[in-house]
């Protein structure tokens, strides 16, 4: 069998974001980008539209968000592109189509991108071309930056053609470490949808902040706990970000909830003890707040994996953050302690690491070349090192020395 490409293992890596599993319940996102669930109906977890306490097979969720600001739109199907599910709350990233693109003037995008697709077809031949423009960017997801300039003269795309800001997107934002264009966003930009998803919305329990809304006066009993405590669950909702923040990924802990920008930059909320949400203190956050990289100048973070008390972040160059819980190793960085800011894993300095995973108490981590690295709390055997004991620093898996790993999830046990 062939080796996979690295545009493949990116492809497979991004399918995982639309497959989520929580401690009761999971969700699931099709082709379609509508969202299915199942599980446990606790908490408003299955939407409004499930009568009973479970949810034995996959089930439908609604997203239809026209309520507050989206109220006086026409129905609109709004696309799940990205799925996380925490202990009892969920967040999914939607793709808004009724949002103004990118460019000054829509209709100017729309009238030009017939044309594009034509073009295209005699430039590429008509044979790859038989449902059109998005059939290529589906075969050919990436071209070199020459061939771009090459098929913008084509069309007779001229730099004149666009605001100066718009160019420099073009060349910027759709180019990547290898000088290579994503078409696959510069179609987006050309039909005059937003570059990137970034509508953020989370359902379910409420407490500690959790989803990153306000949950004002709204309480209810816990049916199974009585008069012990109160709880507090809220539907559907979007989350509120400060300025124009455009969300990539999420993912969802025990009690709190860790974003990434399309910037490079993570934001965190919910439950905040032992430093989870990388504040510098342990206190709830009820809204996002950014966290702060500043001893790092302007680095961009990539990825982010949040574990039931523990949070980690991936820098564009490689580079593994940990924070929060340090019980049993799961920070990577030699103690229990916890740490209450962002701490750099030392071991893995000289390890480019590409892709990060947390769960319930241990942590993993895949180099550039696809080696797998575990650590933290190692009952059950769930590091895979054949043994029981905790881990304080990352251990490659001796089993799969000779396997190129490109993907891996943590789960509780």
């Amino acid at each position: 069998m062939a080796a996979l490409s690295r545009i493949e293992e990116e492809e497979i890596q991004s399918i995982s974001a639309k497959i989520a599993c929580g401690i009761n319940h999971g969700a699931v996102i099709n082709n379609e980008g509508e969202l299915y669930v199942w599980g446990a109906n606790k908490y408003q977890l299955m939407g409004p539209d499930a009568t009973g306490s479970t949810e034995k097979s996959p089930f439908k969720y609604n997203l239809d968000l026209r309520e507050g600001e989206y109220e006086d739109l026409p129905k609109v199907k709004f696309e799940a592109v990205s799925v996380s599910c925490g202990s009892y709350h969920t967040a999914v990233i939607v793709e808004d189509p009724c949002t103004p693109g990118p460019l000054p003037d829509r209709e100017w995008a729309r009238a030009i991108a017939n044309d594009h697709a034509e073009k295209m077809k005699q430039y590429y031949g008509k044979g790859m071309f038989e449902t059109g423009i998005d059939q290529h960017f589906n075969y050919q997801p990436r071209v070199s930056r020459r061939e771009f300039d090459r098929y913008l003269k084509l069309i007779k795309i001229e730099k004149e053609n666009f605001a100066s800001s718009d160019w420099e997107r073009l060349l910027n934002e759709f180019t990547d470490a290898s000088n290579r264009v994503n078409i696959r966003e510069y179609r987006d930009f050309i039909f005059g949808k937003r570059i990137f998803t970034g509508q953020l919305f989370t359902w379910g329990l409420a407490n500690n902040g959790r989803l990153g809304r306000p949950i004002g006066d709204l309480q209810l009993l816990d049916e199974e706990d009585g008069e012990a405590h109160k709880i507090m669950s809220l539907p559907l909702g979007r989350v509120e970000f400060h300025g124009d923040v455009l969300i990539t990924k999420v993912d969802c802990g025990f009690a709190h909830t860790v974003a990434l920008s399309h910037a490079g930059e993570v934001y965190t909320w919910g439950m905040g003890s032992n430093g989870a949400l990388g504040m510098g203190e342990v206190e709830d956050r009820f809204s996002p707040i950014r966290v702060k990289f500043s001893h790092l100048g302007g680095v961009k973070m990539t990825s982010i994996a949040a574990g039931a008390h523990h949070t980690m972040s991936l820098t564009e160059e490689g580079v593994v953050y940990s924070w929060g819980l340090g019980q049993g190793g799961r920070l990577g960085n030699g103690s229990d302690i916890a740490a209450l800011t962002p701490v750099m894993i030392t071991s893995l300095k000289d390890t480019k690491v590409t892709f990060i995973a947390a769960g319930d108490s241990h942590s993993a981590c895949i180099s550039v070349e696809g080696a797998l690295y575990t650590w933290g709390v190692g009952t059950f055997g769930r590091l895979g090192h054949g043994e029981f004991d905790n881990l304080y620093y990352p251990r490659q898996v001796a089993e799969l020395y000779k396997k190129k790993v490109i993907f891996a999830a943590c789960g509780m046990n």
